[in-house]
């Protein structure tokens, strides 16, 4: 499957393809049991990301608008990220000059870049489906999907998550709104005994644009 970093293959072709190289479920259930969207999500939720002590960290985003990852940035921005019980809050220190980085830095909610926060506020007005599963090596990853209850209310209309169970971890996933898509990855370091974010990729289908977030220097 192509990653999200190309920023052209479309998400629910994606999840298509993985439909075709991830364990069937009932194959799965033979070998060990497999847990509900609610146990799932409830293990993200008590897994304190980005806690184990620390408070805050800096944080480089790289913006690009209709370009692939390897080619340089159109803004780069500099920020301090501080942890609140498991969710984190961004602020920008500082940023590369010109129109489109000034209008994101005042536009872009910080949200944006908490998919745990992302997850609580949407979780109530979805119904959830664990679609497959599929070892990376020894934790196993559930594909989940949710279609919003009320499509005339909802938005985003529906979601599809990758959660490392045993570690209890958002690892990739797409949003989908009605005017387009978000999708990301997330890569964590070890860090005190837990697990802190390190590096994220968001690309959102209506501007055909991207932002790659790296994470040092954590403080306790």
């Amino acid at each position: 499957m192509r990653s999200v970093r190309g920023g052209t293959f479309p998400a629910r072709a994606a999840v298509a393809l993985l439909a075709t190289v991830i364990a069937p479920l009932h194959a799965a259930a033979a070998a060990f049991d497999v847990p509900s969207p609610e146990e799932i999500f409830q293990r993200v939720f008590t897994t304190h990301v980005g806690m184990s002590g620390v408070v805050s960290a800096d944080a480089e985003l790289k913006l690009r608008v209709a370009k692939p990852v390897s080619a340089p940035p159109d803004c780069v921005f500099h920020a301090v990220t501080r942890y609140d019980q498991g969710r984190q809050i961004m602020t920008i220190k500082d940023r590369t000059s010109g129109t489109i980085c000034w209008a994101v830095q005042q536009y872009a909610p910080s949200q944006l870049f908490d998919m745990r926060k992302a997850l609580e506020d949407v979780l109530p007005l979805f119904d959830f489906t664990v679609l497959g599963v599929k070892l990376v090596g020894d934790n196993h990853s559930y594909l989940i999907e949710g279609k919003a209850r009320d499509l005339n209310k909802a938005n985003p209309i529906g979601i599809t998550v990758w959660v490392d169970y045993d570690r209890g971890l958002l690892t990739e996933g797409t949003l989908f709104y009605r005017w387009g898509t978000v999708d990301f990855e997330q890569e964590y370091a070890p860090l005190n005994g837990g697990w802190v974010l390190a590096h994220q990729y968001i690309y959102t289908s209506r501007f055909n644009a991207s932002v790659e977030v790296s994470y040092s220097n954590f403080r306790v």
